[in-house]
């Protein structure tokens, strides 16, 4: 079987940006997500949603409407932009490369 596929994988990250608070997140499904660390933030905190895909940075404007707590697994937001509808519109990705 010959096969001429390449092994690229992009690099990905995805975190929340609260003033100069980097939270990484393992994973966003509409506008809810998985913390990768624990930490505490303060209800009503305004951020943004940040994916990079080999550098290429896009982001949402967010609000933690409930904040995290200590313990927290699962976080909810809400988009500011009323153009996001639970999160669908998220982010363009056409524009990244795919090698």
């Amino acid at each position: 079987m010959n096969s001429t596929s390449s092994n690229y994988s992009p690099n990905i990250r995805i975190y929340l940006e609260l003033d100069q608070q980097i939270i990484r997140l393992s994973d966003v499904l509409y506008n809810s997500a998985t913390l990768y660390e624990e930490v505490e933030v303060a209800p009503g905190a305004r951020g943004q949603l940040v994916m990079e895909v080999d550098g290429n940075r896009q982001a949402q404007d967010v609000s933690l409407d409930n904040g995290i707590s200590r313990g927290d697994t699962k976080i909810s937001f809400s988009y500011e932009d009323a153009n996001v509808l639970n999160g669908r519109l998220l982010f363009d990705l056409s524009e990244t490369s795919t090698c």
